[in-house]
């Protein structure tokens, strides 16, 4: 059997915003216009964020998203370039230490 590592009350605070999650990038961001800067779409970002860090996580996904309206970001993250000739900045290594 499987431990919860969180209080319920947490859990059902997780299992909303991922729930909020996946409706926003199922029903919502398809239209949006696709403006993020990251490799990573933000709401990627987020859910895994959230499920390996837990409020952590959130935090960092809340750091991440307003800080991508920065134009210094540029400076700080290391550049891809994606199939379509467009520049992307990977902040991957922040997930998977």
């Amino acid at each position: 059997s499987q431990i919860n590592q969180h209080p319920p009350t947490t859990n059902f605070i997780f299992e909303l915003l991922d729930n909020s999650i996946s409706f926003y990038q199922k029903n919502i961001s398809q239209r949006s216009i696709s403006r993020c800067p990251f490799k990573i779409s933000c709401s990627a970002f987020a859910k895994i964020a959230i499920s390996r860090y837990g409020l952590v996580g959130l935090a960092m996904f809340l750091d991440r998203y307003y800080f991508r309206e920065n134009k210094l970001a540029f400076l700080h993250y290391k550049r891809v370039e994606e199939k379509n000739g467009i520049i992307k900045l990977d902040d991957s290594p922040f997930l998977f230490r």
